[in-house]
């Protein structure tokens, strides 16, 4: 697998030298030796114990996931991890669909080995492409949401009982999330050393038009998929394609799609790395990052917002050009902020939900960690001092920044954080632009 990974980092290395020159090159090289984000890091499986204990649980209503596996050819020892991950879920009510479109009998045959009444076998006649065989498997589900998973890939044992878990606390108070998505890791060859985790955010809009972050592990409301389905122009970018449509459809029904939408903050599955996959060598499907792109596009044409897709440094991601600046297009969006650097180095204009100061510190060259400080985001507060208002908004600011101003005790940061703050309740974005540079 050693081997595999440092040859992907050189052909990696190789595509960003042709795409963007030595100058980029050497600082996305110097960031990687040098940065170490998570370098650490190793999954560790829940307590058996606690594994035990989840397993015991009685449920007051149950949901049925669903869980939609699209194989081609795939290699027996990959399935047989896929399906055990499965059986040894601590959440017994899911179905497994596996709609094998492959000539081999491999896929079959290892099915049949497992008699589990749970996993059901699709041959598909004819090998339509990863959209339409999805598109075929969603007229077989029974779940109450649908659950994505790579045939090459696995779920952790307690993936389905948190998904269960959190749905049930939003029922309770009031909320039926429509999608919900955890955080990943990478797992080698085996299967069995772990890495490059990816702990996510919660939703954010305008980070998810710059890239899928979303991406796995992914549930839906069983209504939702079908409604939407899977389109075979979208192939290689299928799920962004899905995602972007689901949060569009979402946003028609409630403005603050974010109350749709729960992000899970654990690692729920493990996607795998070898010499064909994306995971570790991200040119071997370029097809799908302008797939990626042509799904923006649809996104943003359907919300009547006229601006421009362009592939940015780092594949997979996306750089939105507004026409006419952001304001005219983005009615929900009430501020700008920009990137501010001084002697190299960044100093943070945007804060997190725990007013922690985003990329606080970072040299100017680097990307950050997940490449999210070169990606146009959703911010929970600006710096007022190096921020750029819409017009429209001007009024309702003053009216906060005066109420703010009202209370004698606030610091100026904590009257910025309650303008801020009721600006996103009342359902509107705060918009951080890294491309904007503020220097000094």
């Amino acid at each position: 697998m050693r081997n595999i990974v440092n040859r992907s980092n050189l052909k990696k290395a190789y595509y960003y030298l042709k795409r963007n020159g030595i100058g980029a090159t050497l600082d996305a090289v110097r960031e990687r030796t040098t940065a170490g984000y998570f370098a650490d890091y190793t999954y560790q499986k829940p307590d058996e114990e606690v594994l035990r204990q989840q397993k015991a649980r009685i449920w007051e209503k149950p949901v049925l996931f669903s869980i939609l596996v699209p194989a081609y050819e795939t290699r027996e020892e990959f399935l047989a991890q896929l399906l055990d991950s499965l059986l040894e879920q601590t959440y017994p009510h899911w179905e497994l669909l596996l709609l094998d479109a492959g000539n081999s009998e491999v896929v079959r045959k290892k099915t049949k080995e497992y008699e589990e009444k749970r996993i059901r076998y699709f041959k598909l006649e004819t090998n339509g492409g990863i959209s339409e065989n999805s598109q075929a498997g969603l007229k077989w589900v029974r779940g109450d949401y649908v659950g994505l998973l790579d045939h090459d890939d696995y779920l952790t044992p307690d993936a389905l009982y948190h998904m269960a878990d959190a749905l049930e606390k939003g029922r309770k108070d009031g909320r039926g999330y429509s999608l919900l998505y955890s955080d990943e890791d990478k797992c080698d060859e085996a299967g069995e050393r772990f890495f490059d985790p990816h702990f996510k955010t919660g939703f954010n809009l305008d980070l998810l038009l710059t890239n899928n972050y979303i991406c796995h592990f992914l549930v839906m409301k069983r209504e939702l998929i079908q409604t939407l389905g899977f389109r075979k122009t979208f192939d290689g970018a299928q799920d962004y394609d899905l995602i972007l449509r689901a949060v569009a459809f979402l946003m028609e029904k409630n403005p603050k799609v974010e109350e749709e939408i729960f992000h899970l903050p654990r690692i729920l599955y493990h996607w795998r790395c070898h010499g064909a996959s994306t995971a570790v060598n991200p040119a071997s499907k370029s097809y799908a990052y302008e797939a990626g792109r042509r799904a923006l596009e649809d996104f943003l044409a359907g919300r009547g917002w006229k601006a421009k897709v362009s592939h940015m440094r780092h594949v997979g991601f996306y750089r939105i050009e507004y026409e006419g600046g952001i304001f005219s297009q983005r009615p929900d969006v009430a501020a700008r902020g920009g990137k501010r650097i001084r002697k190299g180095r960044l100093l943070a204009t945007a804060f997190g939900p725990a007013g922690e100061p985003l990329y606080q510190g970072l040299p100017a060259g680097y990307s950050g960690y997940m490449h999210r400080a070169v990606l146009a985001q959703n911010v929970d507060c600006l710096d007022m001092d190096y921020w750029e208002v819409n017009p429209a908004f001007l009024t309702i600011i003053e009216t906060f920044l005066q109420e703010a101003a009202s209370n004698k005790g606030k610091e100026q940061s904590a009257r910025a954080e309650e303008v801020c703050r009721r600006l996103i309740q009342s359902g509107y974005r705060l918009y951080w632009d890294p491309e904007w540079i503020i220097r000094g």
